[in-house]
């Protein structure tokens, strides 16, 4: 198959995303899918509270890795609900940088 070939069914592709993304966003599910997030951070959150208002002086350090992959990962997830019109054109400009 050929490069412009490909291209265009890339680009296809990515269009059948877009459209899907579209019919997701307007979903019900996609206020469940937020208020789970939600949830799940607050979950999180207490449990660091806890952590840091628990032991004195003997308590244990945190751990600093933990806390920087959960707040990339609730910083990503929330960017994406509350931008998928932009993670869709994040994704398209990605497969133009890949397609040249």
């Amino acid at each position: 198959m050929s490069e412009a070939r490909l291209v265009a069914e890339e680009i296809r592709v990515l269009g059948d995303r877009a459209q899907s993304l579209s019919k997701l966003v307007d979903h019900p599910a996609w206020k469940t899918l937020r208020e789970e997030l939600d949830r799940v951070k607050a979950q999180y959150e207490g449990r660091l509270a806890r952590k840091l208002t628990s032991g004195g002086i003997s308590a244990s350090p945190l751990d600093q890795r933990e806390v920087d992959y959960q707040r990339g990962f609730f910083s990503g997830a929330e960017w994406i609900l509350r931008n998928p019109e932009q993670a869709e054109s994040s994704f398209a400009q990605a497969l133009e940088r890949n397609a040249e």
